[in-house]
């Protein structure tokens, strides 16, 4: 009986030893599983600041108090503090400095900053739990000095850029005014020269036809002779200012120039155009300075470009409900401007481009023979002046003539030769 008890008793302790054993390589287990967990949380955690100090952005974390947390190395570097002095702290008074929290955290939120004259673009994010409690918020502060300085230099090349193309612009405008001014001139000239000689041809007979007529109308008792011959004269002086227009308009530059009066060629024309004023029922108003210098010219060719553009103005006038023209003047430091301006009809725009073109009009057929203002204008260059049309006045037209102000030479009216 005693012998069966002790095998009994050795079993028992058998198996407890074995259950011992058992337990003892579950627990061995237990420690070898959770060593490796350590160690792979460890080196996860490693990787993690890894991570966390490789970011070039300055990083830091901060609770509801805005206390920092976490901060990466970018941020130690940019604070000048290590985690020991920065953690705990407000993160407003270790960097960026400033007098308070920046505008609450919400779920991203983004502010731009300039601390020491470095701009950061500081984005925030809130993290919460599963249940939605606040956990922190992350902060990074992103350097973008860099950015701003390249897009101010992309501005300012911009801004030079565009000039740039502005002058190009420009100064392709005025080549091509060039191109056109030289085109008109060498038209101008093989005109003028062929005019020049059809004139001479035509003038001397012109003439003796018009004595002719003056003559037998003299001498005719017929009354109604005596009107016809005096419309033939009409007509025949027709004829011969158009002749005079053509010679003038094959005229060479370069003749002799003397100081002359604007007031006294525009008065002259107005004198030999008072029948057409009266006739029109014409306002004429002239506002020219007392002390209009005198300018470089000739007396009759001047009076001719006033009649010239007078007579355009009294034809712009038919039907107009207003019908005045305006001369006005003044003088700048190299010089002196007369505009004419009438409130008729105006110009139209496609024809603006041809108004200095020879024998263009836009009068009624058989109205105009086209060579007023190419014969003006060609007066004012003979000058060194201009006649140009003004395309920015409206209603109405508005020419303008420009004149070298003489001021050397004999201001007597004793001729000056001008190069």
């Amino acid at each position: 009986m005693e012998l069966e008890d002790l095998k009994r008793q050795l079993a028992q302790a058998q198996a407890r030893e074995h259950q011992l054993g058992e337990t003892r390589r579950a627990v061995v287990n237990l420690l070898e599983d959770l060593d490796d967990d350590r160690q792979r949380l460890t080196r996860a955690e490693h990787e993690w600041r890894a991570a966390f100090d490789g970011i070039r952005d300055a990083i830091f974390m901060h609770d509801t108090q805005g206390r920092i947390t976490r901060i990466n190395r970018a941020y130690r570097a940019l604070a000048g503090q290590d985690a020991e002095q920065a953690l705990g702290r407000p993160y407003w008074e270790v960097f960026p400095p400033l007098p308070g929290p920046l505008p609450g955290c919400r779920p991203v939120h983004e502010h731009e900053l300039e601390v020491r004259g470095s701009v950061f673009r500081s984005r925030a994010f809130v993290t919460h739990d599963d249940e939605g409690n606040y956990l922190f918020c992350l902060h990074i502060l992103e350097d973008i000095t860099e950015r701003r300085r390249a897009e101010l230099v992309l501005r300012r090349r911009s801004e030079e850029l565009a000039q740039a193309n502005r002058a190009l612009t420009q100064a392709i405008e005025d080549l091509t005014n060039a191109e056109r001014v030289l085109v008109q001139a060498e038209k101008l000239a093989a005109i003028g020269t062929l005019a020049s000689g059809v004139a001479h041809e035509l003038n001397n007979p012109l003439m003796g036809v018009m004595n002719y007529v003056s003559y037998a109308r003299e001498k005719s008792t017929d009354a109604r002779s005596r009107d016809a011959l005096t419309k033939a004269t009409r007509e025949l002086q027709r004829m011969a200012d158009f002749v005079h227009n053509l010679l003038v308009l094959g005229r060479p530059a370069g003749e002799v120039l003397v100081p002359v009066q604007v007031q006294v060629a525009l008065e002259r024309a107005l004198d030999l155009l008072a029948a057409d004023v009266r006739k029109l029922k014409v306002a004429i108003r002239v506002a020219l300075p007392e002390d209009l210098p005198r300018v470089w010219g000739t007396l009759a060719p001047l009076e001719q470009v006033f009649i010239n553009l007078l007579l355009n103005a009294f034809n712009a006038l038919e039907n107009a409900p207003v019908r005045e023209v305006c001369v006005e003047g003044g003088a700048e430091a190299d010089r002196v401007w007369v505009s004419v301006t009438d409130t008729g009809r105006g110009v139209p725009p496609e024809a603006r481009d041809r108004l200095f073109d020879p024998f263009f009009s836009t009068k009624a057929e058989g109205h105009g023979t086209g060579l007023g203002l190419p014969t003006s204008q060609r007066i004012m260059q003979g000058f060194g002046g201009d006649l140009v049309f003004d395309p920015d006045h409206h209603p109405g037209a508005r020419f303008v003539l420009t004149f070298r102000p003489a001021r050397f030479g004999s201001d007597n009216g004793t001729d000056v030769s001008v190069p």
